[in-house]
């Protein structure tokens, strides 16, 4: 498209929409970086907008990778990627008390992956074994919208066209009436 748009162009924009505030764009990108034509940015001007939306923490995204190993070492994978989401709630939720918990009925090991949300209980089980990835990855795609912080009406959603360099990815942000 060639617009010549700047990333603090549209990290401007960004602020003005009330997605983040201005300190949360000088935190993530460095001054340089604001500088940088949005085609400069990403592969293509739509790609670095949601390149610009994670770096913000609106956007949360998993690639096939994520998720492999991730019961390992006292499940640090989940527990980084909860605090990826409650980064992108802005301060509206936190997400506390993280642990994995095995379970086993004999036949299908699983891990229920238990926390809390601003204090309400959640459980997300997550069948163990060779494809234990991609059931993490499934579940935390299902489960994330039932994390919103209470009498609020921010949301998660999702963009067209997505990322095609990501297996999933969702936004977090709040409905004007």
């Amino acid at each position: 498209m060639n617009s010549q748009l700047t990333v603090r162009e549209v990290a401007d924009r960004i602020v003005e929409l009330g997605l983040v505030d201005a300190a949360v764009v000088a935190a993530e990108l460095d001054p340089e970086t604001l500088d940088y034509l949005l085609e400069d940015f990403g592969a293509t001007e739509s790609a670095a907008v949601l390149l610009l939306l994670e770096y913000v923490k609106v956007r949360y995204s998993t690639e096939y990778k994520t998720f492999r190993r991730a019961c390992e070492n006292d499940a640090w994978v989940y527990r980084e990627e909860l605090a990826r989401i409650a980064a992108c709630g802005r301060g509206l939720f936190a997400i506390t008390e993280v642990e994995l918990v095995d379970t086993a009925d004999g036949v299908h090991p699983a891990h229920l992956l238990r926390f809390r949300c601003n204090g309400q209980p959640h459980e997300w089980p997550i069948a163990h074994g060779s494809d234990e990835d991609l059931d993490a990855q499934q579940v935390f795609c299902w489960s994330v919208g039932e994390l919103v912080p209470t009498g609020s009406p921010a949301r998660w959603c999702t963009v067209d066209p997505g990322d095609p360099d990501v297996n999933w990815e969702v936004f977090s942000g709040t409905r004007r009436r």
